[in-house]
């Protein structure tokens, strides 16, 4: 098993000649979220639009951040729901729409 790219996370090249394009090796290098927001037209708590590296666009790793605290509550004042965080699939969810 061969070492993979620090770039794209794939065995065969390495960062130097990795066929990523110029902004996936930007995006590649951005630093870890923190935390995900909620959106309705615009995050809620007024945070700047944010890039994410690749890997964290990726359900299951986005899944595992926390909610913005005041996203939250103010998701929970618009709509007198509480955030259920994670998100349960879509073929789980019971207010699915088949």
């Amino acid at each position: 098993m061969g070492r993979k790219c620090s770039v794209c996370n794939i065995e065969g090249h390495t960062a130097r000649n990795c066929p990523a394009s110029e902004d996936e090796r930007r995006r590649a290098k951005l630093p870890a979220p923190t935390k995900i927001h909620i959106t309705i037209d615009k995050k809620l708590c007024g945070a700047e639009p944010e890039d994410w590296p690749p890997q964290w666009l990726e359900d299951e790793m986005a899944q595992t951040l926390p909610v913005c605290e005041e996203c939250a509550v103010l998701y929970q004042e618009l709509t007198g729901r509480t955030i259920v965080w994670p998100r349960v699939p879509l073929e789980n969810n019971s207010n699915s729409e088949a």
